[in-house]
């Protein structure tokens, strides 16, 4: 549940920190292993069209400040 939850959001950490504490699971480790092997395995693509938006004006914002 942490991976997918990581990879699809982007979130590693927030997504350790929220479902410690939906599952009253004290121990974080293996929620945040969980998250980080989601996070770096899944495709550098962002699945929800917000953070694309914001991937790509970031990205036009560098290329302008580099003239």
């Amino acid at each position: 549940m942490a991976a997918i939850n990581a990879a699809g959001t982007r979130t590693p950490i927030s997504t350790t920190l929220l479902l410690s504490k939906l599952t009253n699971f004290s121990p974080l480790t293996p929620i945040l292993f969980a998250s980080f092997m989601g996070f770096f395995l899944a495709p550098k693509v962002p699945l929800i069209t917000s953070q694309l938006k914001l991937q790509q004006e970031e990205t036009l914002e560098r290329a302008q400040n580099k003239k």
